[in-house]
């Protein structure tokens, strides 16, 4: 019981110096994220990357359809004949 006593104590000290150093620390990596994220080279990436998308999209819809349709027929041609249903009455149960 002791054992869990000094656990407990020692989570709730560490809780409570480390939230106090880590609203710090993360207002500090937030704003190099911010500063990282609105920079002029990952800004230009983000603008190739939504154009090349913008472009290729049509393409893409097309095989998605494609492998949608051939799919489809692939499950309609399975024969459904095999399947036995076996139907339970009041009197099986």
């Amino acid at each position: 019981m002791m054992g869990k006593l000094t656990l407990l104590a020692g989570a709730a000290i560490g809780y409570v110096l480390g939230a106090k150093a880590g609203r710090q620390r993360y207002e500090q990596i937030m704003g190099r994220a911010t500063e990282t994220w609105s920079s002029e080279p990952v800004q230009s990436k983000i603008e190739t990357a939504k154009e090349t998308v913008k472009a290729r999209a049509p393409q893409i819809a097309d095989k998605v359809g494609d492998a949608a349709k051939h799919a489809e027929s692939k499950v309609r041609g399975r024969r459904t004949d095999k399947v036995r249903v076996r139907r339970f009455d009041k009197q099986d149960a």
